[in-house]
């Protein structure tokens, strides 16, 4: 695979050249011995064949396959491998994991839902670094163009930096540098993936009533009949 996309924010690639350049150089170097076409393993189901029949594919490309081998050259590079916060909450006891941590270097990969991405920036590695793991991390996302070769709702680096630009860095961040990939087969005569950066649009009070399925469903709760409600 090939890196197509990075994003600085927090000033996460400048803090990251100057303490961790090794550790920057074989991130980058595993992402380039990463075969995606080898992990082209993943059947479609029901509509998503669709998908894959526009595009002339057959399978999609399996996140945990790839997850399976970025684990593998990041255990051959001696890099802590899911280290773990226990949070001993008394209401709901769990844990805090990341990917992989060297030398208070944490990196994630993150092959999933699209809210996942932005959490892993601006809460887990706040985390993790308040707690003394890490000091900086790094986070490793699909670029969009991966998008119709995965199954849906798996987030992407273009959607992820809009979020940070939009949102701005505060305080409390931790420097963290956006690492986009794409398989080196879908990169081929053409540089690049990301596009410029575009200002939002807000548009307030879009639907202005309450739809019938929902009103359905305050009936349910007993609240009152739907179609007296407002709307």
């Amino acid at each position: 695979m090939i890196i197509a996309g990075r994003y600085s924010f927090n000033g996460g690639e400048e803090y990251i050249q100057a303490h961790y350049p090794h550790l920057l150089k074989e991130v980058e170097e595993i992402i380039s011995q990463i075969d995606a076409e080898s992990c082209r393993l993943k059947k479609p189901e029901g509509r998503e064949a669709h998908k894959l029949k526009r595009i002339g594919a057959t399978h999609f490309y399996s996140p945990p396959h790839l997850n399976a081998l970025f684990d593998f050259h990041f255990y051959n590079r001696e890099w802590d491998l899911k280290p773990r916060i226990q949070t001993h909450d008394p209401n709901r006891d769990g844990y805090r994991e990341m990917d992989f941590v060297k030398e208070k270097l944490g990196v994630e990969i993150q092959i999933g839902k699209y809210a996942f991405l932005t959490y892993d920036i601006v809460a887990k590695m706040v985390i993790f670094r308040n707690l003394g793991v890490i000091d900086c991390g790094i986070e490793v996302c699909p670029m969009s163009s991966m998008l119709p070769h995965l199954s849906s709702g798996i987030g992407s680096f273009e959607q992820v930096v809009w979020d940070l630009k939009v949102r701005g860095a505060m305080d409390k961040d931790v420097p963290v540098l956006l690492l986009g990939f794409e398989a080196s087969a879908l990169a081929i005569g053409r540089e690049s993936t990301q596009k410029d950066f575009q200002e939002p649009e807000i548009t307030l009070n879009r639907t202005g009533k309450l739809n019938v399925g929902t009103l359905k469903k305050i009936n349910e709760t007993g609240l009152g009949r739907w179609h007296d409600l407002p709307s």
